[in-house]
């Protein structure tokens, strides 16, 4: 993979000793993905993503739309600078957090000097974690319009800023002054459900959010009446298991880390639990609908910082109104009444936490820990439930984490564990096929973001380290014909069947 690229408005600055190329995905014309092999350096200008020739005022208000997603979990900094010797910085240099969903970012600044070659640039050089933006503008908010490229070179090829248009012709627009918001110029119409059809969801997405903020369903009753019809249908289209404050995730999480093993673990009052891995986007949500059945104390654990710490918050208050008007709806049978509900949360402030105030939390009670699992601040034989949903495939040194949770674990203490030990690049391209990454030569222990651990491995793991597998429940198995078996490098093509036919499964483990 080439070390340097360009393609039309981007072009990709990589450090020697590292490794990436840009790939533009034929599904959304507006994306492009940094696609990283090696990272070897860590600096996270050595792999870098520009969009130059962007004209832009000193002293003036702009702001950079993007959305991004990556692999899995990972951060990078989004700037703008010049694109030119000194390459110095114009104003904007911030670090995002991402995640495998696309999320929408704004970041407003005030331009250092006037440059007629500027750049929005992506440092993405410190993780080997494939990173993808879409919809990236500049916006001038002094001047009110979008700061479009200059003509390229003789040498570059034209394609322009990403800036969508939509299928209505002129006859079809009503005069509206001033001018609506957002990327496509051009107002909304009610009632034409196919008018933006040949318009990419993120594109329909940063259209949307540049328009609310710009206040344009305000404007008259159609176009409330329009809003209100979007943000029903947004509720009902977002109630899927990928996103992390449905209600359907809050169910899914529940059956698997409960309801299947509620025989071993019959009574949650008074347990503390811990979430490994638990993600920065909604880092307290499982462990709050813990607390919210009776557990005493939930300790979340990860490596990056919340993302969006009000809306985390939020997310809580949100969640105790779905347990007391309808609990079912969340845990099904589980024995719960409103008035225990109540009792359960006492201690927390819902009407902070409704305005996303994290003093509404008892940190007594539910707490956030950046810490590695291989040396955890927890205290020995703290935890009575340990929990994890794909953590342990990204860990290099897995068996140095076991031996930490075997400390932290009480004795008869629960532990369970989903375990992805399939080709994390299937997320991405649906023809990977779950067991492809084990047909590589490696020596590292980490591959595309993954250790090769089967999940049938794990079971001796923990039995080694001072626990009893109780079950273990394949979520996912696949055919190994003997040409992909072939294919496999050792030790995967010596496994037996059992081993490599089940990428994806639970755990459940005791303390001895």
């Amino acid at each position: 993979m080439k070390k340097d690229g360009e393609h039309s408005d981007w072009w990709l600055r990589v450090g020697e000793g590292n490794r990436a190329g840009l790939q533009f995905p034929h599904e959304n014309a507006d994306a492009v993905k940094i696609v990283i092999e090696e990272a070897t350096t860590g600096r996270s200008f050595d792999i870098q993503l520009n969009r130059p020739r962007l004209k832009v005022k000193a002293n003036h208000r702009y702001v950079v739309n993007f959305l991004a997603r990556a692999n899995r979990s990972r951060s990078f900094f989004v700037g703008f600078a010049k694109a030119h010797a000194p390459w110095s910085n114009l104003g904007l240099h911030s670090k995002i957090g991402v995640t495998p969903e696309w999320q929408s970012f704004e970041k407003p600044f005030v331009t250092t000097e006037d440059d007629d070659n500027g750049r929005i640039y992506f440092d993405a050089g410190a993780s080997d974690i494939s990173l993808e933006v879409s919809a990236v503008t500049l916006r001038s908010l002094s001047e009110g319009k979008f700061v479009q490229p200059s003509p390229p070179s003789s040498q570059e090829t034209q394609i322009g800023l990403l800036v969508a248009e939509s299928v209505l012709t002129d006859h079809d627009l009503p005069t509206m002054e001033p001018p609506p918001a957002g990327r496509l110029h051009k107002p909304l119409v009610p009632g034409r459900p196919s008018a933006l059809r040949d318009t990419s969801l993120a594109q329909l997405t940063s259209e949307l959010l540049a328009r609310i903020k710009e206040g344009a369903f305000s404007l008259n009753e159609a176009a409330i009446l329009l809003g209100s019809e979007i943000n029903e249908a947004l509720k009902d289209g977002l109630e899927v298991h990928n996103n992390r404050f449905s209600r359907r995730r809050y169910r899914d999480l529940f059956d698997v880390f409960y309801t299947s093993v509620q025989s071993l673990f019959p009574v949650l009052h008074g347990a503390t639990i811990v979430d490994l891995g638990c993600g920065s986007i909604n880092p307290y949500g499982l462990l709050f609908l813990f607390l919210l059945l009776g557990a005493r104390r939930g300790v979340a654990l990860d490596l990056d910082e919340i993302q969006d710490l009000p809306r985390a918050v939020r997310a809580l208050a949100d969640l105790s109104a779905k347990m007391l008007i309808d609990p079912q709806e969340v845990v099904r049978d589980y024995p719960i009444t409103r008035e225990q509900v109540l009792r359960n949360i006492a201690s927390f402030d819902l009407a902070r936490l409704r305005v996303g105030d994290p003093l509404g939390l008892d940190s007594t009670r539910l707490h956030y820990l950046r810490e590695s699992v291989y040396k955890l601040s927890l205290t020995d034989g703290e935890a009575d439930l340990v929990i994890s949903n794909a953590f342990f495939e990204h860990l290099p040194h897995v068996e140095d984490a076991i031996v930490e949770l075997a400390r932290i674990t009480r004795r008869g203490g629960l532990g369970i564990h989903i375990i992805d030990g399939s080709d994390h690049r299937r997320y991405d391209n649906r023809q990977c096929h779950p067991l492809e990454f084990l047909t590589e030569t490696s020596t590292e222990p980490m591959l595309y973001g993954s250790n090769r651990i089967r999940p049938r491995e794990f079971e001796s793991l923990f039995n080694r380290h001072g626990f009893e597998v109780l079950s273990f429940i394949p979520f996912e198995s696949v055919d190994v014909t003997p040409e992909l078996r072939e294919r496999c490098v050792e030790p995967f093509r010596s496994m037996p069947d059992e081993a490599l036919t089940v990428p994806i499964a639970k755990l459940v483990v005791r303390r001895l």
